[in-house]
């Protein structure tokens, strides 16, 4: 079994919208696209000292040892990607060895990637805490959403630094959960909400009290 090493990290997922689409339309210039991407992934990650872990056709797995390094490289490839990209981070425990990572967090992580739109660097309330400090990286809050898979909500911020896209709240899709909001309770709740037993006499005292009423 390989050797596994458990450590706090930020993970970043990266992903070339419309790729597979590009590559129908012009294979030879998507995959020109794709080494092009790559150069850049490679050198801004060293620089921060980050590690990527997978290359899969249209984005990248990658951690770092700080959310901050994270937040800079994610600035700094949007910036500089022939084409933008969507870029999700989060932070958290992982179990890393050579052949995987296994986290919740990377599953948030993935989550956070899917809801950010082409241009953006999106992170979650945990990477905020960790970079709210650092005057050279701005954001802006995009609200709390409830994830697929994930139990609590999780708040999310776009980094609003000069270059990088900052979408509305309603351009925001990915993999959240549909949840319905502010609708009536269900009456039949108040049946199941109280037992048989206090619920059967409760009803014939009111229809003994409205015998008495109307016959006097």
């Amino acid at each position: 079994m390989p050797e596994s090493n458990r450590h706090l990290a930020a993970i970043m997922f990266t992903d070339i919208q419309g790729y597979t689409a590009l590559m129908q339309e012009d294979e030879e210039q998507a995959l020109k696209i794709r080494t092009e991407h790559r150069k850049i992934f490679n050198s801004t990650t060293q620089k921060y000292g980050g590690e990527i872990l997978q290359y899969y056709g249209d984005g990248t797995l990658s951690i770092f040892d700080s959310a901050i390094n994270a937040v800079k490289c994610g600035i700094e490839m949007q910036l500089e990607f022939p084409i933008p990209v969507r870029i999700g981070i989060h932070t958290g425990d992982i179990i890393h060895n050579k052949e995987e990572i296994i986290g919740d967090c990377v599953n948030i992580a993935s989550h956070i990637e899917s809801l950010a739109v082409v241009g953006s660097v999106f992170i979650s309330g945990k990477v905020y805490d960790d970079i709210k400090n650092q005057k050279s990286i701005n954001t802006k809050i995009m609200g709390s959403f409830m994830l697929k898979n994930v139990e609590n909500p999780v708040d999310i911020y776009a980094v609003s630094n000069d270059g990088l896209v900052v979408p509305s709240r309603d351009q925001i899709k990915g993999k959240v959960k549909e949840t319905i909001e502010n609708q009536p309770a269900d009456k039949s709740d108040f049946f199941r909400s109280y037992p048989n037993k206090y619920v059967i006499p409760a009803i014939f005292i009111l229809i003994l009290l409205s015998a008495v009423i109307f016959s006097t």
